[in-house]
Parts: structure tokens; sequence; C-alpha cells
């Protein structure tokens, strides 16, 4: 027999060990099939990472609006707020609104 002829049949050996065969099927089960499988831990991850974003961000917010609420705390500031964004005004004042017009 040539060496060709028995590399062939040294494969089949191989693939008929029950040891090679129990371990293919284990590592399959745990990569794809297995509740813990690796796709489920991709997944996971990602979920992870998202949510850190997402907790990055709001942290970012809560910072700005705390910024934003130590500023009401001023009289002056409150005045002013009101009076941008809610157009209020005092007593015999009178207030004029000018909007831009939007250019097509």
């Amino acid at each position: 027999m040539n060496a060709k002829e028995r590399k062939p049949k040294n494969w089949l050996r191989l693939l008929k060990n029950k040891y090679v065969i129990i371990s293919t099927l284990f590592l399959v089960w745990m990569c794809f099939l297995d509740s813990n499988s690796w796709l489920a831990q991709k997944a996971l991850s990602d979920e992870i990472s998202r949510l850190k974003a997402q907790k990055k961000h709001y942290q970012a917010q809560i910072e700005a609006d705390k910024k934003s609420l130590e500023s009401l705390r001023k009289p002056d500031y409150i005045e002013r707020f009101a009076r941008e964004k809610y157009y209020m005004k005092k007593d015999g004042e009178e207030v004029f609104i000018i909007r831009k017009k939007e250019v097509e």
C-alpha cells in the first residue's frame, strides 16, 4: 500500500472514532445550541455595550439638567428664562416678538 492509499483510511478511521464524534457534537452544542452558547453570549455582550452607551448619554443629560436647575435658583435667570421661553412681561411693558422668516 502506498502512503496515498493509507491517508483516506486514516481520516475515515479518525471520523469513526467515538471520542472525536462526541467531542465534535459537544463543541457544536456548546457553541450554537446551548442557552449559554457563544451566539447568546455575543448578543448579551452587544446589549451590555448598548446599555453602557445609553447610561453615558443619560448621565451627561443629568449633569446638564443639574446645571440648568442650579441656574434656575437665581432670580435674574428665572426672569430671563420666563421672558425668553414663555414670552412673559412686566406690568406696563410691551414685548415685540421678532421671528426670522425661513428662506426656501
